[in-house]
């Protein structure tokens, strides 16, 4: 199976931002320690080894199909299966502007749900807005009320943080 290690790989393009392949010590360097803790906290509760942007899918004996979304963007599909190293991996299919594909691969300890692998996809998408941004915006000033707050001060679940993130929001309740 050909891959593309390192720089020459791809972007994944998702419902919310650019993604990139999952890198720990990529993501370290671009974060501050309370986050990174965080994060290995999620990983850690969903059993995530790595997260990984290839060109063609690994072949595996499919166990599971979980129809995780549907939108023009790749099939929704995530297709799991048990690798022979005892780890498990789940692959969807993502679109890239009208005619290419790329396969977003997630491997896991035990046999993901499907909440486990959006729960991925949100924190991939997490992933890649500090990979593009740095660390400097950890700590941001809110749209709505214009003070400063570290974005996991107040922890909701992952998709509200992520849209919290993206639009600078501290979950204030000013009408604008």
């Amino acid at each position: 199976m050909e891959e593309y290690p390192g720089i020459n790989q791809p972007l994944i393009q998702t419902d919310f931002v650019w993604t990139f392949p999952y890198r720990r010590n990529e993501i370290e360097m671009n974060i501050d320690t309370y986050t990174n803790d965080y994060f290995k906290q999620i990983e850690k509760r969903i059993g995530l080894i790595s997260i990984d942007s290839v060109w063609k899918e690994q072949l595996m004996i499919i166990d599971y199909k979980f129809p995780l979304f549907w939108n023009e963007k790749g099939s929704g599909i995530a297709h799991v299966g048990k690798q022979r190293d005892g780890k498990w991996l789940a692959q969807i299919g993502i679109q890239i502007k009208d005619t290419y594909q790329n396969i977003a691969r997630y491997q896991y300890k035990n046999c993901p749900t499907s909440e486990n692998i959006l729960e991925t996809n949100l924190l991939n998408q997490i992933y890649a807005y500090f990979r593009m941004y740095g660390k400097e915006y950890t700590t941001l000033t809110c749209c709505n009320c214009n003070r400063k707050f570290h974005w996991l001060e107040e922890i909701v679940p992952l998709k509200e943080q992520l849209e919290r993130l993206k639009y600078r929001y501290c979950g204030c309740n000013e009408e604008r």
